[in-house]
């Protein structure tokens, strides 16, 4: 995986409610997830919203039912994400509780 911010990075968490779909969901989204590795961020974002617009055009016959599906979901995803921020304004937080513990191994520090 790239080392730089600019490339998307996808963790698994059983607890996001972007994951916490039917079977059919999850496996999709590891299979995107798998697929958008080492891609850049612009280049994941575009490629989604292009799949995300595709999906609303070829489910909708007319414009008003495909403004008033791209409203409703859009509307979902943005509720989701504002949940990872802190108020107007403010910094990302954590949404889901921090469990991993580090263990290093045992170093030996005496000076030969």
């Amino acid at each position: 995986m790239a080392d730089d911010d600019n490339h998307l990075r996808i963790g698994p968490n059983g607890r996001d409610p972007l994951t916490d779909t039917p079977e059919a969901g999850r496996v999709l989204f590891d299979r995107l997830n798998f697929a958008c590795r080492e891609f850049p961020m612009d280049a994941v974002i575009n490629a989604a919203s292009n799949v995300l617009l595709n999906v609303i055009r070829q489910r909708n016959a007319n414009r008003d039912a495909a403004e008033k599906d791209f409203n409703e979901m859009f509307g979902k995803l943005k509720a989701i994400l504002m949940a990872h921020y802190t108020g107007p304004g403010g910094s990302r937080r954590s949404v889901f509780p921090f469990r991993q513990t580090i263990h290093p191994p045992f170093v030996s520090r005496k000076d030969k």
